[in-house]
């Protein structure tokens, strides 16, 4: 359920505003059928970033960061899990605790508005619409993790050269709805428990930051994160990290568009 939200909404595996996403013509490159594939985005986007950073940051770096993006998501999935996470009636249940998840309705719909999901510039559906429908379905984790992946995407130091492609829209954001105090307040309504990772980090935000303080590049923080995690991970995301490093190592830091953007 969680990788069917994630390629229906955000098959990119990374936060792109609106004005990168625009300025790419994003819309009519999913609207293409066959959509093109992965790959094609990341190139795409890396040429852009190229036309105004004389530092660019390369397809290759794309990759690394999208599927640092999905390990992280596996592990906030897996430390909601262990806390005994229960989503009902738009609530997250803890045990006896509970936390409400209405409180980020406002933050849900400017971040689909912000970072634009493919159904909704297609217009399948709208945003308010996918929201309760989320909610109905028990499933606003989906977009609750989406937010999360954003703060730590914010906070990331190896992402200053790719800024371009979420910054605006995170600080509009900000600015809008103060989601940063929010994820930090649900972080705090986290039962004090201990998991089976001990050496780990035991709050959700602290878990998913650590990599970031112990790494400079994407690459350092991608490698410590399968070092920790590889045990909780799926097959197909090893693999894929393991076809990120060695496509780095192929194409290095230059993007190198290829292909027809019409």
């Amino acid at each position: 359920m969680n990788d069917e939200f994630k390629q229906h909404y955000y098959p990119l595996d990374l936060q792109c505003g609106r004005r990168a996403w625009n300025k790419t013509r994003l819309t009519q490159q999913f609207a293409k059928q066959p959509r093109p594939q992965r790959t094609y985005f990341r190139h795409l986007l890396a040429d852009h970033l190229k036309q105004s950073n004389p530092a660019p940051f390369s397809a290759a770096e794309m990759e690394l960061w999208a599927t640092m993006n999905q390990v992280l998501r596996c592990v906030a999935d897996d430390f909601l899990v262990q806390r005994g996470f229960v989503e009902e009636a738009g609530r997250g249940r803890f045990g006896a605790r509970s936390f409400e998840l209405s409180r980020f309705t406002t933050s849900f719909e400017q971040f689909l508005s912000a970072f634009p999901a493919p159904p909704i510039e297609l217009q399948e559906i709208r945003a308010e619409e996918l929201i309760n429908r989320l909610e109905q379905e028990n499933r606003l984790k989906q977009i609750l993790l989406e937010l999360l992946l954003l703060y730590i995407q914010n906070h990331n130091p190896a992402l200053k050269r790719a800024r371009e492609l979420f910054a605006y829209e995170e600080q509009d954001l900000q600015t809008a709805c103060g989601y940063r105090q929010q994820l930090e307040a649900f972080d705090r309504a986290l039962p004090d428990d201990t998991d089976r990772f001990e050496s780990r980090p035991q709050t959700l935000l602290a878990r998913l930051l650590e990599p970031l303080s112990q790494g400079t590049t994407l690459q350092q923080q991608l490698q410590i994160l399968l070092d920790a995690w590889a045990g909780i991970l799926p097959h197909e995301l090893l693999e894929r990290a393991s076809n990120a490093f060695v496509q780095l190592e192929r194409e290095g830091f230059s993007p190198a568009f290829r292909g027809s953007r019409s």
